[in-house]
C-alpha cells in the first residue's frame, strides 16, 4: 500500500494536518515525542470501475474481456513474468474516483505488494490520475480498452476518456495532467452512465453515428505516430460503444459515441497530428478545447402517469369494519430528474428522484431508445405519497425460467421495491407479499432494514457439483429433498444430481444459510452494513421441515409435487417452509433447535409461569387454577395429519412435545403451561421479548394523561381527552362488544358485552381533607371527604367504584356508562371534582403486552360509510393483513382445549394459545386481596375469573436474524457508496467515501478478501 506524502513550507501544524507524524518538543528540554499517524493513500472513493489488461512490462500489454483476468494475486508485479517465462498473465485493475481530489485512483488487485499504483514516481506519495473535479460516476468498456468518468465541476461538466494503455505507471513518460486526456463537455452535470453497443450488422461491420447509412468494417489497428497505437474501440469486436448519460438537471438521457473521444486531427496525408511537445497524438476533444460531447442522441424523458383509482377497500364484516381508503397522490405534472440507471435485457431502467415512475425504455440499440409505460413505485401504508427512486438492480433470466426483477430504493425512507419485469409481468406496481398478515411488522411491498440503502446489486451464481459416476457438473440444478430420489453417491452408477446439495446430516455442507446457489441481492447500508436478500435460491426446497404441515406454512410455492406424503424428507429438518422466501432478507442461521446448529428454533427461554395479582409466583402447576395451553392444530383438509413431532416447542434450548389433545406440554413428567410458536414465517419472530398476560390489564399509553370527566352535565355520561387517541390504542366499547358477540351467534350478546366492555379507572386521589372543595355548596349534601375515601379508597389502592364502563369509545372521548362499583354519578363527579388521570382497563379479559411489540391490536376509527356504526367510534379493522394484531384473550372455560381458529382461540404474530378459566371452587388467590372489594372478589367468584392483575409471564428467544455483513467492525468511519460486482474474481466491491478506501468482499464466503486504503 503506498503512503501519500507532501512537502510544505509550512510549521509542524500544517504537517500534522497532512497526516505526519509530528515532533513535540517540550519547553524545558530537547525531548521529542513521534505520534505515529495512519496516512491512507486513497480518499473519500466514490465509484469504481475495472479493467483487464495484459501484464505490466512485457511488451505491448494489451486490453482483454474481464472474463481473463482472474482472482490470482502475485507477489510483486513482474515476478510472476519470470516465473511464467513468456507466458503473460492478465492483471485486473480497479479505478476509483476520488471525489474531493478530482482524481481517479488506480489499483492492481493481482499483486499483493504495492497495489495503489503512482502515477508519478518521482513525487513522495500516492500520485494518481487527474480528471475533472467532483467526478460522478466512471464505467469501463466490456473489453477493457478505455474508461470514461462522468466530472460536475461547475461549468466544466462533461467527460474524461481514459484510454487503458495510459493508466499504468510509465517511467520514460510525462506525468499525466488534465491535458493527457481527452474530454468533452456536456450540456449538465452529468449522473449515472453506462457502457452499451450499437451491435455489428451480419457482415461484422459497424457505423460510426446513429445516423450514418453507410457501416464499414473496423480498421487494423492504427499506429499513432509516438510508437504506440490508436484507441479503436471497435476492435473490442462488440460492436460500436456508446455512453448512455443521465443529465439530471435537463430529465434527459444522452448517448454519446465514445469512440469519438478518441479520434484524433490529422494532417494533409491522413496521419496522425503530434504535440510538438509531447510527441503525442492530438485528440479531437482535447480537454482544452472543451468541445461538446459528441450526442448521438437526445432522449428527454416523460412523466406519463395513468389515471389511478383508489385502491378497494377490504371486506366489511358484522363485526369489523373496513378502514378508510387512502386515495392516491394528486394528479399532477412532473419533471424527470433522473437517477440510478440499469440495463436488463435490453431494456434500460432509469430511476426518477422527482416523479413516481421508473422509466422504461427499449434499447435494442442505444441508437434507438423507445421509451414505454413505466413503473410505478408506490406505498401501501401511504397511499398518498408521492414515491421517488434513487438506485436500481435487475435480475437477469433467472435459470429455469423467464423471470426477471428490478430492485429500486425507496428515496425517502431507504427501503427497497421490488417489480415483476419479466415479459408476461401483469403489473407495473412493487411486488407484495403472499402473506402479509403473518409478518404484519413489516411492509407488505417493502424490503425494510431499519436504515436506509444505499446501494444494491443483484447476482445470479452457482457452484456446480460434479455427478461422482460422470464427473460432469450440470449447473442450475435445484436441490429436491423427494426421499424416493437416487442418491449420489462415489459408488452410485447413476443418480439425480438433485440430492447433491442437500444438507449433510453434520450441517457442514449442502443447502445452508451461507451456501448461496442462485440469485441473491447484495445491499449496502448506510451503517457499513450489507444485507441479503434472497431472489431465488436453488436450495430453498431443502430448507424445510422434514414433513409439510400448516403449521410451518407448508407447502411453498412451486414446491416439487408428491413432497406432502407420510415419507420424511431429505431436508435441513428446519421449523418452516418460509425460512427462504423470495424478496426477503435472507436468514443468518438454520432456523431449528439441535447441537450442531444451536438454539435457533423460535421457542421460549423458560416455561411460562402464573404470579397472583400482588407478583408472587405460584410455583405449583395446577388445573383447577388459571391455564395457559396451546390451541391444537386443526388443518384446513381434514385427511392431514399432524406428526407429533412436528407440534414441539422449544423451551430453553430442548424441544418439548405439545400434545395434540391437551395443548400441554412436560418437563420431567409434569405438566407446564404452553403456547404454540407461529412458524409459518420466521421473519414474524423478529425480537426476543418479555410478554406479560393481565386479567384485566391496564391498556399503555394513558399514564400521566388527564381527562374531563362530566357524568351529569351532558347528554351522556363521557370522560373527554382529544391528547388520548383512544381507538389509536385500542379501546373496544361494549357496544363493540355486542356486535363481535352477535356476529359469534352468541344468542346473549348484550348482557355479556357489559361485562367484557373495556372500563375506565379513575386514576386521582380525591381532595385532600383539608381542601375548600369539601366546604363548597356544590359539595354539600352531595359527597363528603369520609364518605369518597371510604367509597373509592386512595389510588394506590383502589376500590370498584372508580372503574366506569365505557359504552362507547371515540378516538377524543369515551361514552361511560355504570359504575361498575355501584357508585352514583353525581357521587363520582363530586369527589373528582377536577381533571382526573385514568387508566384503560380490557374488561373480562387478559391483555397481551411484550416489552418491544406493546399491545397489539387493530382497532380504527370508524369512516364515513361506515354503516350503522357511528363516525369515529373504535371498532376491529377488517384489514385481513392486520388479522394477527391482537392482544385480547377471552378465556374459554375450565378444562376446554381449543383448536386453532375457534372465536376463543388467541393468536398474534409470534404464537398462539388459549386461558381456562380456574375451576368453580378455585382458592388460587390465598393472599388477601388489598387491591380488589368484597363486590370484586363476589364478581369473581361469579364469573369463575381470577383477581385483576393476575398474570402469566414468559420471555420468547430464537428469533429470526437476517445474514448482515460488517464492514465496520473495526470502525465508525465509513461512508459506503457504491457496490458492485467483479465476475472474473467472484468478489463484491465496495467504495467508502470516508476512510476506507476499496473493500472486496468474496460473494461465496462471505468475509472480507482485501482491501485497498
Amino acid at each position: 500500500m503506498k503512503r501519500r506524502f507532501s512537502h510544505s513550507p509550512l510549521g509542524g501544524l500544517a504537517l500534522a494536518a497532512l497526516g505526519l507524524p509530528l515532533a513535540l518538543v517540550s519547553s524545558g528540554g530537547c525531548q521529542t515525542q513521534t505520534v505515529p499517524t495512519a496516512v491512507r493513500a486513497l480518499e473519500r472513493s466514490g465509484r469504481v470501475s475495472f479493467l483487464c489488461l495484459g501484464a505490466p512490462g512485457v511488451g505491448t500489454t494489451p486490453a482483454l474481456p474481464f472474463e481473463r483476468c482472474s482472482g490470482t494475486r502475485f507477489e510483486t508485479p513482474e515476478s510472476y513474468a519470470v516465473a511464467n517465462g513468456a507466458t503473460t498473465q492478465p492483471h485486473l485493475y480497479a479505478l476509483v474516483t476520488q471525489t474531493t481530489r478530482g482524481e481517479v485512483a488506480v489499483v492492481d488487485m493481482s499483486t499483493k505488494v504495492d497495489a495503489v499504483l503512482d502515477s508519478n514516481p518521482r513525487v513522495p506519495g500516492a500520485n494518481f490520475l487527474p480528471i475533472g473535479a467532483q467526478p460522478v460516476d466512471i464505467a469501463s468498456t466490456n473489453g477493457s480498452m478505455a474508461a470514461f468518468v462522468g466530472v460536475a465541476e461547475p461549468g466544466r461538466e462533461g467527460i474524461f476518456a481514459l484510454a487503458a494503455k495510459d493508466i499504468r505507471v510509465c517511467d520514460t513518460c510525462a506525468p499525466k495532467s488534465l491535458s493527457s486526456w481527452p474530454a468533452c463537455a456536456l450540456p449538465g452535470a452529468p449522473g449515472e452512465m453506462l457502457v452499451v453497443y450499437d451491435p455489428k450488422n451480419d457482415a461484422d461491420e459497424v457505423r460510426a453515428r446513429c445516423d450514418d447509412a453507410t457501416f464499414t468494417k473496423p480498421r487494423d489497428p492504427e499506429p499513432d505516430g509516438a510508437g504506440g497505437y490508436l484507441v479503436d474501440l471497435t476492435q473490442e469486436g462488440l460492436g460500436r460503444p456508446k455512453l448512455v448519460v443521465t443529465i439530471p438537471d435537463h430529465g434527459a438521457l444522452a448517448v454519446i459515441d465514445a469512440q469519438t473521444l478518441f479520434d484524433v486531427e490529422r494532417e494533409a496525408d491522413g496521419t496522425p497530428k503530434k504535440d510538438p511537445a509531447t510527441g503525442e497524438p492530438v485528440y479531437v476533444h482535447a480537454p482544452g478545447s472543451w468541445k461538446a460531447c459528441p450526442i448521438d442522441r437526445w432522449v428527454p424523458l416523460t412523466v406519463d402517469l395513468p389515471v389511478q383509482s383508489p385502491p378497494a377497500p377490504p371486506p366489511t364484516g358484522a363485526a369489523c369494519i373496513a378502514p378508510p381508503v387512502t386515495p392516491p397522490a394528486p394528479a399532477q405534472a412532473y419533471d424527470a430528474r433522473p437517477a440510478g440507471i440499469t440495463l436488463s435485457e435490453k431494456r434500460l431502467f432509469v430511476g426518477d428522484l422527482d416523479a413516481p415512475v421508473v422509466h422504461v425504455l427499449d434499447m435494442k440499440t442505444p441508437c434507438e431508445p423507445i421509451e414505454r409505460d413505466p413503473l410505478l413505485p408506490t406505498s401501501l401504508r401511504e397511499p398518498s405519497r408521492v414515491v421517488t427512486t434513487s438506485q436500481l438492480a435487475a435480475s437477469p433470466t433467472l435459470a429455469g425460467s423467464l423471470d426477471r426483477f428490478l430492485y429500486a430504493v425507496d428515496d425517502l425512507d431507504g427501503s427497497v421495491m421490488v417489480f415483476d419485469i419479466a415479459e408476461d409481468a401483469t403489473s407495473r406496481r412493487p411486488i407484495t407479499r403472499p402473506h402479509p398478515e403473518w409478518t404484519p411488522g413489516q411492509a407488505p411491498d417493502r424490503v425494510e432494514f431499519g436504515v436506509p440503502v444505499q446501494d444494491l446489486v443483484i447476482i445470479e451464481r452457482d457452484n456446480p457439483l460434479p455427478i461422482p459416476s460422470t464427473g460432469v457438473a450440470p449447473e442450475g440444478v435445484r436441490c429436491n429433498p423427494d426421499p424416493d430420489l437416487t442418491v449420489c453417491t462415489s459408488t452410485a452408477t447413476s443418480c439425480d444430481p438433485e440430492t447433491l446439495y442437500r444438507t449433510s446430516g453434520t450441517y457442514e455442507t449442502g443447502a445452508g444459510p451461507t451456501r448461496m446457489r442462485g440469485a441473491f441481492a447484495y445491499v449496502v447500508l448506510g451503517t457499513g452494513q450489507i444485507a441479503i436478500v434472497d431472489i431465488d435460491d436453488y436450495d430453498a426446497f431443502c430448507r424445510a421441515p422434514t414433513r409439510y404441515t400448516y403449521l410451518y406454512g407448508c407447502p411453498p410455492p412451486g414446491a416439487p409435487a408428491g413432497l406432502a406424503d407420510e415419507e420424511a424428507l431429505a431436508s435441513s429438518g428446519e421449523v418452516s417452509c418460509n425460512v427462504v422466501v423470495p424478496h426477503t432478507p435472507r436468514s443468518a442461521n438454520y432456523m431449528r433447535t439441535s447441537e450442531r446448529t444451536g438454539q435457533n428454533q423460535p421457542g421460549l427461554s423458560g416455561f411460562p409461569l402464573l404470579y397472583n395479582n400482588q407478583g408472587t409466583l405460584q410455583s405449583t402447576f395446577d388445573l383447577d387454577a388459571p391455564l395457559l395451553r396451546a390451541t391444537v392444530p386443526a388443518p384446513k383438509d381434514a385427511s392431514e395429519a399432524i406428526p407429533a413431532v412436528h407440534f414441539t416447542l422449544a423451551v430453553g434450548g430442548t424441544l418439548r412435545v405439545i400434545d395434540q389433545k391437551t395443548g400441554l406440554t412436560t418437563n420431567s413428567g409434569d405438566l407446564e403451561h404452553t403456547v404454540a410458536m407461529n412458524l409459518e414465517d420466521p421473519r414474524a419472530q423478529s425480537t426476543s421479548q418479555t410478554f406479560t398476560i393481565t386479567y384485566e390489564g391496564a391498556l399503555p399509553g394513558f399514564a400521566g394523561k388527564a381527562a374531563r370527566l362530566d357524568l351529569t352535565g351532558g347528554p351522556v355520561a363521557s370522560l373527554s381527552d382529544a391528547a388520548s387517541r383512544f381507538c389509536d390504542s385500542g379501546v373496544l366499547g361494549q357496544r363493540a362488544w355486542e356486535e363481535i358477540l352477535a356476529s359469534e351467534g352468541d344468542a346473549n350478546a348484550a348482557a355479556n358485552a357489559k361485562s367484557l366492555a373495556d372500563y375506565v379507572q379513575i386514576g386521582s386521589n380525591i381532595p385532600a381533607e383539608d381542601d375548600v372543595h369539601w366546604k363548597s355548596p356544590e359539595t354539600q349534601g352531595v359527597c363528603t371527604f369520609q364518605q369518597c375515601k371510604a367509597t373509592f379508597g386512595p389510588a394506590e389502592l383502589p376500590r370498584q367504584a372508580r372503574d366506569i364502563t365505557i359504552v362507547e369509545a371515540y378516538q377524543d372521548r369515551l361514552e361511560l356508562g355504570a359504575s361498575r362499583g355501584g357508585a352514583a354519578p353525581e357521587v363520582i363527579e363530586c369527589c373528582f371534582p377536577t381533571l382526573v388521570g385514568f387508566n384503560v382497563r380490557v374488561g373480562g379479559q387478559w391483555a397481551v403486552t411484550g416489552n418491544a411489540s406493546g399491545f397489539m391490536h387493530h382497532v380504527i376509527s370508524a369512516p364515513e360509510g361506515a354503516g350503522t356504526t357511528p363516525l369515529g367510534a373504535c371498532r376491529n379493522s377488517c384489514d385481513p393483513t392486520l388479522a394477527r394484531q391482537n392482544g385480547r384473550v377471552r378465556a374459554a372455560p375450565h378444562g376446554v382445549v381449543l383448536k386453532d381458529g375457534d372465536p376463543l382461540a388467541f393468536i398474534n404474530p409470534f404464537f398462539r394459545m388459549a386461558i381456562n378459566d380456574p375451576a368453580p371452587d378455585n382458592e388460587f388467590d390465598a393472599v388477601p386481596d388489598d387491591k380488589s372489594t368484597t363486590a370484586d372478589d363476589a364478581r369473581a367468584a361469579a364469573i369463575n375469573a381470577p383477581p385483576r392483575d393476575t398474570f402469566f409471564q414468559f420471555a420468547t428467544q430464537g428469533s429470526f436474524r437476517p445474514l448482515i455483513l460488517n464492514l465496520a467492525s473495526a470502525t465508525t468511519e465509513i461512508q459506503p457508496q457504491a457496490i458492485s460486482f467483479v465476475p472474473s474474481t467472484g468478489e463484491l466491491a465496495i467504495t467508502d467515501g470516508s476512510l476506507e478506501g476499496l473493500i472486496l468482499l468474496s460473494a461465496s464466503r462471505l468475509d472480507i478478501t482485501r482491501q485497498y486504503y
